[in-house]
């Protein structure tokens, strides 16, 4: 899922879970992955700032980072691009939005 604003925005971690990745990629931007207990991995892709470092525990709700930009997908400006997988392949993020707290999905 893409969510796009006009102004930056902060991204917080959708579940409990420990940085297990922080990347840069010149396509996709810098990159965040959270590993969860329950085997489920949340990956925040073309981000701006950072704001934790590898190992940091986190807390649903917490800040993570702010929207950024991408190589691959200039034409959305400033956005957040966020996945959740496990095991068997990638999950439908929808499902995860209203899990305690709620984002707001932003065309």
């Amino acid at each position: 899922i893409d969510y796009v604003g006009e102004k930056e925005f902060e991204v917080v971690a959708i579940l409990n879970g420990t940085v297990s990745n922080i990347k840069e990629d010149e396509n996709i931007g810098k990159t965040i992955e959270i590993k969860h207990e329950d085997g489920k991995v949340s990956v925040y892709q073309s981000l701006g700032q950072i704001k934790v470092k590898q190992g940091d525990i986190v807390n649903q709700g917490q800040v993570i980072a702010t929207s950024g930009t991408n190589e691959l997908d200039k034409e959305l400006g400033n956005h957040l691009h966020f996945e959740i997988y496990d095991n068997a392949g990638h999950i439908n993020p929808e499902s995860y939005l209203n899990t305690e707290i709620s984002l707001k999905k932003e065309n």
